[in-house]
């Protein structure tokens, strides 16, 4: 079947770059929220992990994610 799956491939370093961009664009934004959500337990490398933690405490913005 054709036009299954996901069209976009993002790498941990583009995860993290669009995270920059986004804290920053939405710095002064009282309408939007900014919240680090890594999607399943192979998204990211236990590094990736560890730096999205990292990424929460620079912009001080939380971080969440879904066990089950």
């Amino acid at each position: 079947m054709e036009g299954l799956g996901c069209p976009v491939e993002e790498s941990e370093d583009d995860f993290f770059k669009q995270i920059d961009r986004l804290a920053v664009a939405l710095e002064d934004d009282d309408m939007v929220s900014l919240v680090i959500t890594p999607g399943i337990i192979w998204d990211h490398t236990e590094e990736g992990f560890k730096k999205c933690r990292v990424y929460s405490d620079k912009y001080g913005i939380p971080m969440t994610m879904h066990t089950i």
